[in-house]
């Protein structure tokens, strides 16, 4: 395996399958795309929301943010219900724009609600603006699944190239060795 980071938190892995045939690999990529347990946002629950953007897109760059997923605990409970503390993490996002200027809400202004935990949410995207005045007020449901029921919760791009070598490229809110092991 090697391992070269693009950016902060962009990761590029090869993992070496040369004993293996392509069908083989192709089957692993796409447990990894499609079984390996992630968190993502769920479900949103908008209070207020003064800006320009409609509540939809709102909702829309929500379901786009990363959440850290790495050490999950797989015996943890996996009801589903919204409302169940076992499983589900409570966020908020309650921004005002008091200045004179226009304001960027970024998605490390979700925090934990209620809670004490640090934050499990991928830093420094760019969510929406706020005009002066403006405000969002929202909670964010983040719930654990896998990409097999939506693309929300595969936090991987994966392909293999001709010399039989898995190429894994996520943003650091998984861990591909770990996960690979599993499968």
């Amino acid at each position: 395996m090697s391992s070269n980071s693009l950016s902060p938190v962009q990761y590029i892995e090869t993992y070496d399958f040369s004993e293996r045939s392509f069908a083989e690999i192709n089957q692993i990529r796409r447990k990894l795309l499609t079984e390996i347990e992630t968190l993502a946002i769920s479900a949103v629950e908008i209070i207020v929301n003064t800006s320009v953007i409609s509540d939809d897109i709102v909702v829309h760059r929500l379901y786009l943010v990363l959440i850290n997923s790495k050490n999950l605990d797989p015996a943890a409970c996996i009801c589903q219900e919204l409302e169940c503390p076992a499983c589900t993490l409570l966020y908020e996002l309650n921004v005002t724009n008091t200045t004179d200027s226009v304001l960027d809400v970024y998605s490390n202004e979700l925090k934990p609600y209620n809670s004490n935990e640090p934050s499990r949410v991928v830093p420094d995207i760019i969510l929406l603006r706020l005009l002066p005045g403006q405000k969002i007020h929202l909670f964010a449901y983040i719930q654990r699944g896998t990409g097999a029921k939506h693309a929300a919760w595969s936090h991987y791009h994966a392909y293999h190239n001709p010399e039989k070598q898995l190429i894994v490229e996520h943003y650091g809110t998984v861990d591909p060795s770990k996960d690979l092991q599993n499968i």
